[in-house]
């Protein structure tokens, strides 16, 4: 039954939370190297090392393959390592579709993929990111915002025209806060509707005897 499904699914995320942590201490693990070599090597050269066994030790579950090559990316990123972090964050993106990953997950690496490529004037490539975003979250106020504003600055970074790509980033800059009012107005809508759902349920819950009281 549902409550079986839902066992299930909650056992085999923490077994993958398991895997995921495991997999980052062995990263800097260097205990055991012969000689020490292990030791000797830099960051970038232990993290590609580690990284290649994602494809052979764990080839049966997309999955957690993604959520390895995320971190992974986020690593490369943060010992300022950008092309592998596009690298890594793409193999993350096609392992998420592998696995039949939901669509707005989908695209919120996608996008964080588009993001990445732009500070490598990659600027057609992120854009064509970005125009996928918006095919995978039309209905992702926050996302699409974020994806237009993107489009905007590939176009204006990569234009000679530069009257033009500045429109285009103004008009994505316009769309982006629009997007995010659109979501805080729904989230305040949300918040309102639970309010008004509590007070509703105690109304229904106090008797008639105690209302008369009441007054």
């Amino acid at each position: 039954g549902v409550a079986v499904v839902q066992a299930r699914r909650a056992n085999d995320e923490a077994e993958r939370s398991r895997l995921v942590k495991e997999f980052v201490v062995a990263i800097f693990d260097t205990q055991g190297a012969p000689d020490g070599a292990l030791g000797q090597m830099p960051g970038h050269a232990l993290l590609t090392r580690s990284a290649r066994m994602i494809d052979t030790k764990f080839a049966s579950q997309p999955a957690l393959q993604a959520e390895l090559y995320g971190v992974v990316s986020s690593m490369f990123f943060n010992i300022a390592n950008a092309e592998q972090a596009v690298v890594y964050k793409g193999m993350q993106v096609k392992a998420m579709a592998a696995a039949g990953a939901s669509r707005r997950a989908t695209a919120r690496e996608t996008l964080e993929l588009g993001e990445l490529l732009l500070p490598l004037q990659r600027n057609d490539e992120a854009e064509v990111h970005a125009r996928r975003v918006l095919e995978l979250a039309a209905d992702e106020p926050a996302l699409n915002a974020r994806a237009h504003a993107l489009i905007a600055l590939a176009l204006l970074l990569g234009r000679a025209d530069t009257v033009g790509g500045q429109r285009e980033l103004d008009a994505g800059m316009r769309r982006e806060e629009h997007g995010l009012r659109e979501e805080h107005l729904l989230r305040q809508e949300s918040v309102q509707e639970r309010h008004a759902g509590h007070r509703g349920a105690r109304h229904q819950r106090q008797r008639p005897g105690d209302r008369h009281r009441a007054i």
